[in-house]
């Protein structure tokens, strides 16, 4: 039980470790908000 606890807590971790690297290139790159949207929808979520 505490394996599968710690499992879901690495996973919104690595998830929210994701979304920051997206948000730190997209500012990197000075992406407006419709070209967000199209590398999203490319690459997907």
């Amino acid at each position: 039980r505490e394996q599968v606890e710690r499992a879901a807590e690495l996973d919104e971790q690595i998830e929210r470790t994701d979304e920051l690297i997206d948000e730190i290139v997209y500012d990197l790159y000075d992406l407006t908000d419709e070209e967000i949207a199209i590398v999203e929808a490319t690459v997907g979520d």
